[in-house]
């Protein structure tokens, strides 16, 4: 959720978050994807990229918005512990 007219954001982590109970699953269409994880003040602190060559599942326990930019908490597969952006590619 970027800022627009009559839209704005928090600066930060987690200005709104929606954890999900259970988890779950994300399809990740093939192509190249980010993860990041932040600090308590939303500064990046760490990314791994991955390469999917065949529709991969994964799997989420919360969505959350980090300066703006819709994420998903990942915890199974090659980004357990980073945020993934919602994305074209990424459906749940």
């Amino acid at each position: 959720m970027r800022e627009a007219p009559l839209r704005v954001y928090v600066p930060g982590l987690l200005a709104s978050w929606l954890a999900y109970t259970p988890r779950r699953y994300v399809m990740l269409a093939p192509g190249s994807y980010k993860g990041y994880r932040f600090d308590t003040g939303g500064v990046v602190t760490g990314i791994r990229t991955i390469q999917v060559t065949a529709t991969a599942l994964t799997a989420t326990s919360m969505r959350g918005v980090v300066n703006g930019t819709e994420y998903l908490a990942i915890v199974t597969g090659d980004l357990t512990g980073y945020w993934l952006p919602l994305q074209p590619g990424v459906t749940y």
